[in-house]
């Protein structure tokens, strides 16, 4: 029988078995995303939010209602829309999921 040579590793331990990068793997759901939201394109003007992957516009608008140091703004006086991100200029419905695809929005007027 032929015996397997241990290797140590940089700490001068033997690992029992291989690594196993299972803890590497983050789910998409639990992981953080950016948003940036533009106030006003034209001035520069723009808040970038970390939000986890899979929140929706209700989410974010409430998120940005809190970050508002006045403590004026409410999340039903926000409205976001995909605008010159390439999308619509309708506002989005509370009801849609944020992801990569959608992480750049723009305050719109809200509907009537």
């Amino acid at each position: 029988e032929e015996e397997e040579e241990e290797v140590a590793n940089d700490e001068g331990q033997v690992p029992a078995e291989p690594a196993l990068e299972v803890g590497l793997v983050v789910a998409e759901e639990s992981a953080d995303m950016q948003v940036v939201v533009h106030i006003d394109r034209s001035l520069g003007l723009l808040m970038a939010v970390s939000v986890k992957v899979g929140s929706t516009i209700a989410a974010l608008k409430h998120e940005l209602a809190r970050m508002d140091f006045t403590g004026q703004t409410k999340p039903e006086d926000i409205a976001l829309s995909l605008g010159g991100s390439g999308g619509s200029d309708a506002p989005l419905d509370d009801a849609t999921v944020l992801s990569r695809a959608n992480a750049e929005l723009e305050v719109c007027m809200p509907p009537d």
